[in-house]
């Protein structure tokens, strides 16, 4: 029986990396390299294609099983951001990391837009749990 191992994260934007000087700077250098090793796929939820990036280590051998975790992005926030900072540099350190727009934010569907609703942030990272366990690659 395979062993899940999943932690779901809210990401908030106050834990950067000490020594985030140039932000703006950064902030572009970082969402290239995140977009470059990431993997773009959708899942569903409630009906809708829900948009994430999906990173596994670079480490990563065919038919291992590895850890994965679910990043949720800070308020009103996008993929490309917070949570993915964070999904690469876990993804760096081992971990099969997915961060994803809810529904209604970023590249997600949704009818309406930009509107904060934690019932279904909640529902999209049950959602996304489901879908990881699909994954050939998470333990």
């Amino acid at each position: 029986m395979r062993t899940l191992f999943f932690t779901v994260i809210m990401a908030i934007s106050v834990l950067m990396p000490a020594g985030y000087s140039d932000a703006q700077t950064d902030t572009a250098v970082n969402t290239k390299i995140q977009l470059e090793t990431a993997q773009k796929v959708t899942f569903r939820s409630k009906g809708m294609n829900v948009s994430a990036l999906l990173y596994t280590p670079d480490d990563y051998q065919q038919g291992e099983k590895r850890p994965a975790i679910v990043f949720i992005r800070p308020a009103s926030g996008v993929k490309e951001q917070t949570a993915g900072l964070y999904a690469k540099l876990m993804s760096d350190r081992g971990f099969v990391t997915l961060a994803y727009d809810p529904r209604g934010f970023g590249d997600s569907e949704g009818v309406v837009r930009q509107r904060e609703n934690p019932f279904a942030v909640a529902e999209d990272a049950r959602n996304a749990i489901s879908y990881l366990v699909t994954l050939p690659q998470v333990d």
